[in-house]
C-alpha cells in the first residue's frame, strides 16, 4: 500500500480535533450573535469569536496546502456555521499566496517568519469576518456606513490578534 504524500493520518486527526474546537467556538458565536444584534449591531453577524483560529494553528502546525480549509469544513460541518468556512478558505489564500514565509528552517520550526505569517492570517480571518456583517442585508440597509467600517476594522484587528494568539499556542 502506497502511503499519502498529501497528509497522514495524524494531520487528518490534527484537522478534525481543530476543527471540533472551531466549532465549540461557531456555537458561542451563534449564541453571542443574539445578543449582539440587539444591543451592538454593528459587532454582530458573525461576533468576532476564534471560531477560525484552528485553521490558523492547523497551517502553522502541519504547513501542508489543504489543511486550513479541511479544518474549517469540519468546523463548519460540526458547528453549523458556513462563516466558518468561508474564514478558512480566506485562511488557506493566505497559506498560499505565504508558503515562503511558512517553509521551516532546519532547527527553527517557530521563526519571526512564521509570526509574520500568523499575523497575516490573522488579518485574513478578520477580513473574512468583517465580510459577514455585508452579507447580511438587514443590517447592511440599516446601519450607517461608518459604523459598518468601525465593526469591520475591529474585527480585522481582533483577527490580528487571534493570529498573535495561534503564533504562540504553537510556539
Amino acid at each position: 500500500m502506497k502511503r499519502s504524500k498529501w497528509l497522514t493520518t495524524r494531520s487528518l486527526m490534527a484537522c478534525v480535533v481543530l476543527g471540533v474546537i472551531g466549532a465549540v467556538f461557531t456555537w458561542l458565536a451563534i449564541a453571542l450573535n443574539a445578543v449582539l444584534a440587539s444591543t451592538v449591531a454593528w459587532l454582530s453577524a458573525p461576533p468576532p469569536l476564534p471560531f477560525a483560529v484552528g485553521s490558523i494553528i492547523a497551517a502553522l502546525l502541519i504547513r501542508k496546502s489543504g489543511v486550513a480549509a479541511l479544518t474549517g469544513l469540519v468546523t463548519a460541518i460540526i458547528g453549523f456555521g458556513a462563516m466558518a468556512l468561508l474564514c478558512a478558505l480566506v485562511v488557506e489564500l493566505a497559506v498560499w499566496l505565504g508558503k515562503p514565509l511558512l517553509k521551516p528552517v532546519p532547527g527553527d520550526l517557530v521563526n519571526k517568519r512564521v509570526l509574520i505569517w500568523s499575523l497575516i492570517g490573522g488579518f485574513a480571518y478578520g477580513v473574512g469576518v468583517s465580510s459577514g456583517i455585508f452579507m447580511v442585508a438587514a443590517l447592511r440597509d440599516t446601519l450607517p456606513l461608518e459604523l459598518l467600517l468601525l465593526g469591520s476594522a475591529i474585527k480585522i484587528a481582533i483577527g490580528v490578534i487571534y493570529g498573535l494568539l495561534s503564533f504562540l499556542i504553537v510556539k
